[in-house]
């Protein structure tokens, strides 16, 4: 009996070396594709690192662009401002003086037509006395 269950006994050794050995081969394989996955996981997150820090380098640089433009354009726009603020009150002063003007001369023509009046009535009386 011991002859007839020698050869399936070294038949299942076999099979128990051959099982443990791809047991082995399966965990090493498994602890290959972990490794390959942690190694692209780092990779992805060093990528993605390198990402947010250029795109938040990038938005600093903008935001300061941003701003340096915002002043130029208010010191720009408060020029303008006083420059309009002055040209307004020089062209004030200028209807002011157009106006004075315009009043003296029109008060010239009333005295021209009064001393006219005037004179005429005058010539009147004396030609009707």
């Amino acid at each position: 009996m011991e002859e007839q269950v020698k050869p399936i006994k070294s038949h299942l050794d076999r099979l128990m070396i051959d099982f443990d050995k791809e047991k082995g081969e399966r965990l090493q394989g498994e602890k290959d594709i972990y490794r390959s996955i942690s190694d692209e996981v780092y990779k992805i997150n060093e990528k993605l690192d390198r990402e947010i820090s250029e795109r938040n380098t990038k938005l600093a640089i903008q935001k300061e662009e941003n701003i340096l433009n915002f002043k130029q354009k208010d010191q720009h726009f408060a020029e303008f401002k006083i420059k309009v603020m002055f040209d307004l009150k020089v062209l004030r002063d200028e209807i002011f003086l157009e106006m004075e003007n315009r009043f003296n001369h029109q008060n010239e023509i009333v005295d021209n037509i009064s001393n006219f009046l005037k004179a005429f009535q005058d010539t009147l009386h004396v030609v009707g006395s």
